[in-house]
Order: structure tokens, then sequence, then C-alpha cells
């Protein structure tokens, strides 16, 4: 359910339901936004899965870069931290740009731990990451209106394993689009696992 109070604003309630309508399987989330003066500013807060989150965030464009932008989210799952701040720019070569650094307050910085965590099965809803510091980047290049390419790559900080995909998409019509990835698994230095 939205509810948009202007045209720069919006209020809205999500909600799912699980199985039989238990809490541990459900979840609720109310939201605002408001855009001031060309920046997007963001809150929720809710229940999801039996688990108190809430969460602010904040993106726009910055006078000090032009043509760039600037977005961050921070959130907060039953007092864990997650965090993310990420830069953007599209050139006028129609190249665009996107770098970002997350931070997992699920994570552990013990490589070591990896495995367990992974046969604990502690691993899934809070997060798909283990670690927790990383950084990705995307460069996004549109050839035709008809041909973009992309290569993407995330980076575990701690460990420095990560991936790398190239990516490219043609428009066959309006209604479809062929795309083909290719993620690459890497290691910069030795890791337990390999993501």
């Amino acid at each position: 359910m939205r509810h948009y109070p202007s045209n720069l604003s919006e209020i809205g309630l999500s909600a799912a339901f699980g199985k039989k309508f238990r809490n541990k399987n459900s979840g609720y989330i109310f939201h605002y936004r408001q855009n001031i003066n060309g920046w997007d500013l963001a809150y929720q807060i809710g229940k999801v899965r039996a688990k108190v989150k809430t969460g602010i965030g904040i993106s726009g464009e910055t006078d000090f870069m032009k043509g760039s932008a600037i977005r961050s989210e921070i959130s907060l799952t039953d007092n864990v931290l997650q965090a993310t701040f990420g830069i953007e720019r599209r050139f006028s070569n129609e190249l665009y740009l996107l770098w970002e650094y997350y931070y997992n307050g699920f994570g552990t910085g013990e490589t070591e731990k990896y495995t367990q965590i992974i046969n604990e099965g502690n691993i899934g809803y809070e997060t798909l990451n283990i670690g927790i510091h990383f950084t990705g980047i995307n460069l996004t290049y549109e050839f035709s209106p008809l041909l973009t390419a992309s290569l993407t790559s995330i980076l575990n900080i701690r460990d420095l394993s990560g991936f790398i995909e190239p990516y490219i998409k043609y428009s066959l019509s309006n209604e479809s689009d062929f795309s083909f990835g290719l993620p690459v698994a890497t290691e910069l230095q030795s890791a337990i696992i390999r993501t």
C-alpha cells in the first residue's frame, strides 16, 4: 500500500505473510521517502521474520563532481549494522561507472570460520555474504541503443576473493532481449573457500 502526500514524497506499508500467518515467517515494513532539494531521503522500520529492522538512506547528485551521484544506506537488524556507500557517474561518451562499499555486520573477519558458517547454515536470509568488508565496481558502455556491455566485479577486502563478470545485452525487440554473462571467481591471495 502506498500514498503520495505530494509529488516529492511517499508513505508506504508492505506486508508478507508466512505459512499459517506465523510471525517467524512474516514481515511488515513501514517506509517513508521525501525529496528535498534534489536529494532523496528515506526511512523504514518494521519486523521481518520476528526481527526488528530499521534503516535510513540518502541519494542525490553532487555539486562537487558534476554529473555524479552518491547514495548511502544504513540498516539495523536486531542491532546488527549493515551499510553501503556508492558513487556513480555517467560520462558523455555513453560510459557509466558505479563504485560501492558494503559493510556486513552479519559476516566474520576470520576467514577460517567461512566453512563453519556455511556448514551451520548461518547464511541466507540476513546476508548472502560471509565476509564483513566488500567493494564492487560496475562499468557499462552503450555501444548503441540496442547493444550494451558491462563488467562487474565484487571483492571481499579481507581475503581478496571475489568475482568478475563480463555481461552483454542485445535488444531483439521492445519485448525481448538476448543477454549473456559469465561470472569468473577470483582469488588474489590464499583463501579457505573460493567465492
